[in-house]
C-alpha cells in the first residue's frame, strides 16, 4: 500500500467517527451519565418522614409512583400523610389499609391523583363504610381501577363514576349494598358487586354501561326477580 493509500484510508476512519449519528452519539452519552441508581438519587417520593407510616415507592423503569398505606392507624393520620409536603401528586397505585378507618371524606386526599385503588384489610373485612362523593375526583381523568372488596360499604357514591373518564375496573365485592345501583359510565368494562345485599335488579339497570363486558353477581344469592 502507497504512503498516500494510506492516509486516505485513515482520513475516511476519521471522517467515519466525526459524522455518527446523532442519535447514536445521544445513546452512548445516556449509558455514559444514567444509571439506575441516578434514578433512584433523584426520586421524587416524599420525605419518608412526612408520609409515615405510608411508603412511597419510585419504579425508576417506569417513571412512576406507588403509595403503601396499609398501615395506617386513623382517618386524621391518613388525611395528614395526604396533605404533607408531596413534590409529585401523580402516583400510580395507592394500596390502603382498612382494618382502622370507617369514612374516606372528600378532601382525604387533597390533590393526589392515583392510576389504580386497591383496599386490603389484615382481616377478612374491613371497617370502612362510606366513601364520599368527591373522595377520588382529583383522580377522576386518570383512575383506571378501583378495589374495595370486603368491606363495610352500604354508602358508595355511585352516580359519581360516571365523571372517571379512564376507569374500566370497578369492584365492590362483599360489602353490604342493599339497593342495587344506578350506574352509567361510557367506559367501564367489569363491575362485581358479588355477594351483595340488594335482591333486586331493576330493569334497564345496565343501560347505561354501553362497553360493559362483564357484571359479577356471583354470591349475591338472594337475587329472586326484576323489577319494572
Amino acid at each position: 500500500m502507497s504512503i498516500l493509500h494510506f492516509v486516505y484510508v485513515i482520513l475516511l476512519v476519521l471522517v467515519a467517527a466525526c459524522f455518527q449519528p446523532s442519535h447514536v452519539l445521544a445513546a452512548a452519552q445516556f449509558e455514559d451519565t444514567a444509571s439506575p441508581s441516578s434514578y433512584l438519587n433523584n426520586s421524587p417520593c416524599p420525605n419518608a418522614e412526612d408520609i409515615a407510616p405510608c411508603v412511597c415507592t419510585y419504579w425508576d423503569v417506569y417513571h412512576s409512583l406507588d403509595i403503601d398505606c396499609m398501615s395506617i392507624e386513623d382517618e386524621q393520620q391518613l388525611y395528614d400523610v395526604f396533605h404533607a409536603n408531596i413534590p409529585d401528586p401523580n402516583f400510580r397505585r395507592l394500596d390502603l389499609g382498612t382494618d382502622n378507618l370507617k369514612t374516606l371524606t372528600d378532601t382525604v386526599f387533597g390533590d393526589v391523583t392515583f392510576e389504580t385503588v386497591w383496599t386490603h384489610s389484615t382481616g377478612f373485612y374491613g371497617i370502612l363504610t362510606s366513601v364520599g362523593p368527591e373522595t377520588f375526583m382529583k383522580s377522576a381523568p386518570t383512575l383506571r381501577e378501583l378495589y374495595m372488596p370486603y368491606n363495610n360499604l352500604s354508602n358508595f357514591p355511585f352516580q359519581s363514576l360516571s365523571q372517571y373518564t379512564e376507569l374500566t375496573d370497578f369492584v365492590l365485592h362483599d360489602n353490604p349494598v342493599s339497593n342495587f345501583p344506578i350506574i352509567q359510565s361510557e367506559n367501564l368494562r367489569y363491575i362485581d358487586l358479588g355477594a351483595a345485599t340488594f335482591d333486586i335488579i331493576p330493569t334497564g339497570a345496565l343501560d347505561g354501561l354501553p362497553n360493559l363486558e362483564e357484571f359479577d353477581v356471583s354470591s349475591t344469592t338472594s337475587i329472586h326477580s326484576m323489577a319494572a
